[in-house]
């Protein structure tokens, strides 16, 4: 996640050196203009109810079905070659987890969700004082299932113990993870507090491609359940710092 956000302030560095460039050049502005860059909570509603369903037999109870929320960091620039068309990135991650503590164990699953793409928008020049507008990030993405269950603590040398003998039934760990690609129309408003500050609410879909379930150290996972998936609406909101037009 950190390196994602590394990459997504060096690629805002560089457009907003352009932008400012461009303005620099031009004494006359007809279209959108500036760049701004900031904080992005995102709430992703994914389908959680086949994940649930094993849960329940496990006796952890289930996943929130109220969505997760996630942190982000988002930003844009608006390219003066095309007018109104601002190209941007975003990065985002969040989970959920549940527990549940039996008799001879304690029982925890956490599901996560997370991503990472680049932001095409077009603002509409018609509607004044605010920035409303329609786009898309196209991107990766992936969700990770982890089940654990322990009897507490535990000494350094048993961890490895438990590979060399037989494993201990009060101890197990495992990890489902499926990588994919994104597709996910948008539409944003973004409401200025002043030109260098604004407040940001939206939403869309994100659409899944190439979904590829892993178990354990990679190895294939087959036959899961196919609204088991990454496709998700979700809602945005965010506080924006930069150069703002409006």
């Amino acid at each position: 996640m950190m390196k994602n956000s590394l990459s997504i302030f060096v690629i805002l560095a560089i457009l907003l050196c352009f932008d400012v460039q461009a303005q620099s050049s031009r004494s006359a502005q007809i279209g959108k203009f500036g760049a701004a860059f900031g904080f992005s909570p995102v709430w992703m509603f994914p389908n959680v109810d086949e994940l649930n369903s094993k849960l329940n037999l496990l006796e952890l109870g289930e996943i929130s079905k109220s969505g997760v929320f996630a942190l982000g960091v988002s930003g844009y620039a608006y390219v003066l070659f095309i007018e109104n068309l601002r190209i941007g990135a975003m990065s985002f991650g969040g989970s959920s987890s549940v527990e549940n503590v039996l008799d001879f164990a304690t029982r925890e699953a956490e599901y996560s969700i997370g991503g990472w793409g680049v932001s095409i928008e077009y603002t509409l020049p018609f509607v004044k004082n605010v920035n409303l507008s329609v786009g898309a990030i196209l991107g990766r993405g992936n969700i990770e299932i982890n089940v654990f269950q322990n009897s507490g603590s535990i000494d350094w040398d048993d961890v490895w113990n438990d590979y060399l003998n037989s494993p201990s039934e009060s101890k197990k760990t495992y990890l489902i993870e499926n990588n994919y690609y994104t597709i996910s129309p948008t539409i944003n408003l973004d409401v200025p507090i002043n030109r260098f500050l604004s407040f940001r609410a939206g939403g869309g879909y994100q659409f899944t491609l190439g979904e590829d379930w892993e178990y354990a150290n990679e190895i294939e996972l087959k036959n899961v359940p196919n609204n088991l998936s990454g496709n998700s609406f979700f809602v945005q909101t965010g506080v924006y710092l930069g150069f703002l037009a409006f």
